[in-house]
């Protein structure tokens, strides 16, 4: 929706920007208590202000828009006057839900809330011409749950709740004269963080001594504490980005820094698969701390081709912890089972082979283990028209932090000869992370690996590296030819 500003608004804006004070008469809101109020159309701005206080202990935010009689939007203003939210939906009734993780977020201190009929002509509102707007507003905290005292040495199943602003407070005591502590997150299907504080409570995350975030389900971290005179310590756990589901994890704090056997997962990796199930069996995700993508098994002792992006760190280089993750069951998110380090890699083509070292916590493969992998096609065979099939783990392709693993199918659409290999054109729904996915053909054979959109083109064409850019001997030094 393309919004217009009536002309005698600029001015009103040009004041707000000066101070968060500019609007004369703002109400101050209240958690939980709804406020009925007016905008009246015939006034030089038409919108009305709202103050709002957040305390200390509070980690949620919502405001709701309620009973609205045309379409209002929201603005929210920090302490500097700076707008820095906002919600323009093409809805009468909006809302902004804002937390001390989301991007933006919340901090403690005051706000303007800001709700405003900004287009060019007054709404029609019981077959009239309307001269003013009702409505009401209303607004929610959620605020840091009390803690919950665990032993060290335990594990605990444990769930983070949407009524807890999807975050979960642990407490417990280490020993004295202890040096190191261990966190271990785990067996969760999202995308987790934690946060631990020696000595008190806390509500900013980041604020923390000792954060943890990655990409990854299984979070976990050594921490150095010999300095630290407090023994009690509160941990708090939630996931990468807010989730308004329940999400079942659980959870181990000790001060051995190794991690415990307990831990330790074997994964039955069917032998033979065929048809389909091989195929999804082959294509596993790959997390980082700075992020992730996909990627494919090409031979049964565990070598991946994947893009050279997938597996960078935030600084350019290559990631230091790479983790794939296996579906054994396509309705719920890979598990993360294995560690992989790098073999090769090419930036310039964007390709790189890792290998499955060993399991996520470090723990020796089993001697008789054998992956599941693609067999290459052959791209001089490919013809324009022909189907092709598409899996990975496109950010798309998931209502949480984590999506499952997606099947698209597309045309092959075109070629290109870039000189050191073929660039595929196609038609196919492919999305951010399915980069170093399968792209297969309907006999199943892998003839290369998603890599780019060109959304700047109008239409939605993608581009695939072809196996026919992988390097000259790269091949040949892993086995398969």
């Amino acid at each position: 929706m393309i919004l217009f500003r009536r002309a005698m608004l600029v001015l009103a804006w040009a004041l707000i920007a000066v101070s968060l004070h500019a609007a004369p008469g703002s109400l101050r809101l209240s958690p939980d208590y709804e406020i009925s109020n007016r905008i009246d159309l015939n006034q030089g701005d038409p919108a009305k202000y709202f103050r709002i206080v957040i305390p200390e202990d509070v980690f949620q935010v919502k405001i709701t828009l309620r009973n609205a009689q045309a379409d209002l939007d929201l603005y929210l203003y920090d302490d500097f006057g700076d707008r820095f939210y906002y919600s323009e939906e093409p809805r009468y009734n909006e809302e902004i839900i804002l937390n001390r993780l989301s991007r933006p977020g919340i901090y403690t201190g005051e706000y303007e809330l800001e709700v405003v009929y900004q287009l060019a002509r007054p709404p029609v509102i019981d077959g009239s011409i309307a001269e003013s707007i009702d409505f009401s507003i209303y607004m929610e905290y959620l605020r840091v749950p009390p803690a919950a005292e665990i032993d060290m040495g335990r594990s605990y199943r444990r769930t983070l709740s949407p009524d807890n602003a999807g975050i979960d407070m642990l407490v417990f005591d280490v020993p004295r004269g202890s040096d190191q502590i261990r966190v271990d997150i785990f067996d969760s299907i999202a995308d987790m963080d934690f946060a631990l504080n020696p000595g008190e409570r806390f509500v900013e995350p980041y604020s923390a001594l000792f954060p943890a975030t990655s990409f990854m389900a299984n979070e976990n971290g050594v921490f150095d504490v010999s300095g630290i005179s407090d023994s009690r310590y509160y941990l708090m756990v939630l996931p990468g980005t807010y989730e308004d589901r329940e999400i079942p994890y659980s959870v181990r704090v000790s001060t051995d820094p190794s991690p415990n056997e307990s831990l330790f997962i074997s994964p039955e990796i069917p032998r033979n698969p065929q048809g389909m199930r091989r195929n999804l069996l082959s294509t596993v995700e790959i997390s980082t701390a700075a992020g992730g993508g996909s990627g494919c098994i090409i031979s049964p002792d565990g070598y991946i081709l994947t893009n050279h992006h997938v597996i960078v760190d935030e600084q350019g280089g290559i990631a230091e912890t790479i983790a794939i993750g296996f579906t054994f069951d396509e309705r719920r998110p890979s598990s993360e089972v294995f560690l992989a380090e790098p073999v090769l890699w090419d930036e310039d083509r964007d390709l790189a082979i890792l290998r499955i070292a060993t399991g996520f916590y470090g723990q020796a493969l089993p001697e008789d283990l054998s992956f599941p992998y693609f067999l290459l096609g052959d791209v001089d065979d490919l013809e324009l028209g022909e189907e092709l099939i598409f899996i990975g783990y496109p950010n798309v392709g998931g209502l949480g932090s984590k999506a499952t693993i997606t099947l698209t199918r597309g045309t092959l659409s075109g070629f290109e000869d870039l000189g050191r290999g073929v660039m595929i054109k196609t038609d196919g729904e492919i999305n951010y992370g399915n980069s170093g996915g399968a792209a297969i053909t309907a006999d199943y054979r892998l003839i290369g690996v998603p890599t780019q959109l060109n959304p700047d083109s109008g239409g939605k064409l993608a581009y695939i590296h072809s196996i026919d850019m992988i390097p000259d001997g790269w091949l040949e030094s892993i086995g398969l030819k």
